[in-house]
């Protein structure tokens, strides 16, 4: 018995800690996707969640950003870092996107894929 599309038992795990971890609706964020979120709802701590949000909606972060610095412990390298502007440029430049010919050095390498 299903209860429809996106209502499967992970989907709806995620759902459950969505509601228990942003109990007060107006601490959401418009900006951010439920992607976002369910990238967010993998940080522990509120706070670090708090700084998260602030620097998705404020940088305009993608979900493989936000997954990424996350990944990187951004927040907890600003934290302990005496430049946050070092920290903070150094992200920003791993969130520049890369020209096709950047990404894939060796055109063979492309026309093994198509």
């Amino acid at each position: 018995m299903g209860l429809g599309k996106g209502f499967d038992k992970t989907n709806l795990w995620h759902m459950r800690k969505f509601y228990n971890v942003f109990e007060k609706l107006d601490s959401l964020r418009r900006e951010l996707s439920w992607t976002h979120y369910r990238q967010l709802l993998k940080v522990e701590d509120a706070q670090t969640r708090v700084f998260y949000i602030t620097e998705s909606v404020e940088a305009n972060w993608s979900t493989r950003t936000l997954e990424r610095q996350i990944g990187n412990l951004y927040y907890q390298r600003m934290e302990l870092s005496s430049n946050n502007d070092f920290v903070k440029e150094e992200a920003v430049e791993k969130q520049i996107i890369q020209k096709p010919k950047d990404v894939i050095k060796d055109p063979n390498i492309l026309a093994l894929y198509f």
